[in-house]
């Protein structure tokens, strides 16, 4: 069973971890490109103050730095008027440290005395600067030297800066370290308060939704639970149908089977009393035994039916197809017909179509048990008039036979019934018209297991049309082109 709030906690507490950590690392890196702008933009404005009050005064110092040694640069009385004039400016400024080189990348002066002199002409920062672009980069430092002391745990913004003479050249580059530690603290403490007001927001939503889904999780059970109960009472009655179905098909072929033989002795007594073999009858007697002859044929026909219905449920009837000519099966079904036409007055006819081959393949019992079956309804359901049996191409690949009758006809509601085992197109207690209602149960399945199909036209007080379509099939056991 799917556990919707099993997935729902899990993958939501993901989710909300994942839109947390992305919502702030992209503030963080927004708001830290916004402050390496800022930044950058503040050193570049430094430098240019820089440039308009103390370079003109210190440029002859820096051109002629190229030939000084670290100590003599260190020593030098215009190192200390430069480091006292910048201090001055940088007095009430962010700015830790400010480093002055020449065009060769010799650091002409530091406000860190230690690195006077040093060389910085591999420097990627200073390069950059030397060909006229800013160079920038935040860093943190554990220990930083600034002016006369050394502060520890700063965010350190550094830039390398050309300055350029009024002609537009480069003459040297400044390098200026910004203390921006305050601003990235306040950008960190805004970063954790928007997370913070997120995660506040998630939890928030979490708990609406749980409760929410904790209760569609609730009916989910319960449904499934009633699913499963209601599956199970399916698999139980499923299981009893087939049982008693089953039990049904013995029973019709145990009891038929049964029912057979003193039904064949009793009609061959009668029909012996009826002959006369023991002896003259009575007109009375004569009568009876007729009347005894006609209900065990009755019965007899009934039991015959219930035979066929149980072999059909039961799946042990298996089809013997072989060529036969048409007209000898078609002779056939009108010679078992036609007694029972005379005795009611019913007119009983019957012709081959041209074009139906001589000879098709088939089981000859059964399709003589599907006309037979339909021929007795017909008969049975015609007082008056006629009932023809036709043969006939119904296309290339298909023949038909077909049994029309002048009899009562069917209803419409009552068509989508009369093919089901034990229905009746007529009420049981219509005296007039009995049967089983197996024949077009039979036929039916008959014709289904020949791979045809049965269709009824028909209308009340109007007579019916019975036709069973069946594929046509060659003596070798080919279907025909067009099937």
């Amino acid at each position: 069973m799917f556990r919707l709030q099993r997935y729902f906690t899990i993958t939501s507490f993901i989710a909300f971890i994942l839109m947390a950590v992305l919502l702030g690392y992209f503030y963080r890196t927004l708001a830290f490109a916004d402050l390496i702008d800022a930044s950058e933009s503040k050193n570049v404005a430094l430098a240019q103050a820089f440039s308009n009050s103390l370079w003109p005064e210190f440029a002859p110092f820096v051109a002629a730095a190229e030939g000084m040694t670290p100590s003599e640069l260190q020593t030098h009385s215009r190192t200390q008027e430069l480091y006292e004039s910048v201090q001055a400016q940088m007095a009430s400024l962010s700015v830790v440290k400010v480093k002055v080189y020449n065009l060769e990348g010799l650091t002409v002066f530091s406000t860190e005395r230690d690195q006077i002199g040093e060389d910085k002409s591999n420097n990627l920062g200073y390069n950059a600067a030397r060909a006229g672009m800013v160079a920038s980069e935040l860093t943190f430092r554990d220990t930083f030297s600034a002016f006369e002391q050394t502060i520890e745990d700063r965010n350190v913004f550094e830039s390398y800066i050309p300055i350029y003479s009024p002609t537009g050249d480069i003459e040297g580059v400044f390098e200026i370290y910004d203390d921006v530690t305050p601003l990235v603290q306040r950008l960190e403490q805004t970063q954790r308060k928007i997370i913070g007001g997120v995660v506040a927001i998630l939890s928030v939503l979490y708990l609406v939704l749980y409760v929410i889904v904790r209760r569609a999780d609730g009916i989910i059970r319960e449904q499934y639970s009633a699913l499963q109960q209601n599956e199970a009472a399916l698999r139980l009655a499923r299981d009893e149908a087939l049982a008693a179905s089953q039990f049904k098909t013995r029973l019709l072929a145990n009891v038929s089977h049964d029912m057979r033989t003193p039904l064949n002795a009793i009609l061959g007594y009668a029909e012996m009393l009826q002959g006369g073999i023991y002896g003259d009858l009575t007109e009375q007697q004569g009568e009876a035994a007729e009347e005894i002859i006609g209900s065990s044929g009755q019965l007899l026909h009934f039991v015959n039916n219930l035979l066929d219905q149980a072999q059909l449920n039961a799946g042990r009837l298996k089809l013997n197809e072989r060529p036969f000519p048409v007209q000898w099966l078609l002779d056939d079904v009108h010679s078992l017909l036609n007694l029972q036409a005379k005795a009611k007055g019913v007119t009983l006819t019957s012709d081959v179509a041209p074009g139906v081959p001589e000879t098709i393949t088939g089981d000859r019992y059964w399709l003589r048990q599907i006309m037979v079956n339909l021929g007795n309804n017909a008969l049975k359901f015609t007082p008056v008039g006629d009932v023809h049996l036709h043969v006939f191409m119904y296309d290339d690949g298909h023949w038909a036979f077909q049994v029309v009758d002048t009899g009562i006809g069917i209803s419409q509601d009552v068509q989508m019934k009369i093919f089901e085992a034990f229905e009746r197109g007529t009420p049981p207690q219509n005296g007039d018209y009995l049967g089983s209602g197996l024949g077009l149960s039979i036929v039916k399945e008959l014709v289904s297991l020949m791979a045809g199909e049965v269709q009824v036209n028909s209308e009340a007080g109007h007579g019916s049309t019975f036709t069973v379509v069946l594929p046509l099939v060659t003596s070798s056991g080919v279907a025909l082109p067009g099937e």
